[in-house]
């Protein structure tokens, strides 16, 4: 029985390793934090120690503020440097590069969120291009006019569209149509 006892012991003792350290890297960030790298995994904390985002993420990217980009599991998201998560981890890629709105890919689709994670745009476009708060979309292989806003403003039925200074040009059944921007955005 003794020996039946040590075996056991002796099992669970060896799928432990007493005393093993842990490799933890810290940088400061805004001063009162630490990116903190655990086996590979990022989170953060205070220079207290005290966890506020548990080393669980593959990358966390606080360099433009208080709110960073977080990947989790492959997926990207929005998380606040008090660990309140803003985007949930959704998203193939996260684009902020124009300031406080994004454009969002999710499962080979395109749209526009912003940094409060309100979807301004869903993602159901394969593209789409802005001039300022207008842009042009494509779905299913036809393009239309959408606003920042999520507005549309034309439909995705067109093979074309061009938009310049006053005019935008649009094609449909193979039929080139000069449009004044006032006829398209007073709609």
């Amino acid at each position: 029985m003794k020996k039946l006892i040590l075996v056991i012991l002796g099992c669970i003792f060896s799928n432990m390793s007493i005393g093993q350290q842990v490799n933890v890297e810290k940088e400061i960030i805004h001063d009162h934090y630490y990116l903190t790298k655990v086996e590979g995994k990022f989170g953060l904390t205070d220079l207290e120690g005290n966890v506020i985002i548990p080393n669980e993420y593959e990358s966390l990217d606080f360099s433009n503020g208080s709110s960073g980009l977080s990947v989790k599991e492959g997926k990207v998201g929005l998380i606040d440097i008090c660990g309140k998560i803003i985007i949930p981890n959704i998203y193939d890629k996260l684009d902020f590069s124009n300031g406080s709105l994004g454009y969002s890919l999710m499962n080979g689709k395109v749209g526009v969120i912003d940094r409060q994670g309100e979807i301004l745009i869903p993602n159901e476009y394969e593209s789409i291009k802005f001039d300022g708060n207008v842009g042009v979309s494509m779905k299913n292989g036809k393009y239309g006019i959408v606003l920042l806003t999520g507005e549309i403003i034309l439909p995705n039925e067109y093979s074309s569209i061009e938009l310049k200074k006053d005019e935008v040009i649009v094609v449909k059944d193979n039929k080139e149509i000069f449009l004044s921007r006032e006829e398209v955005f007073s709609k």
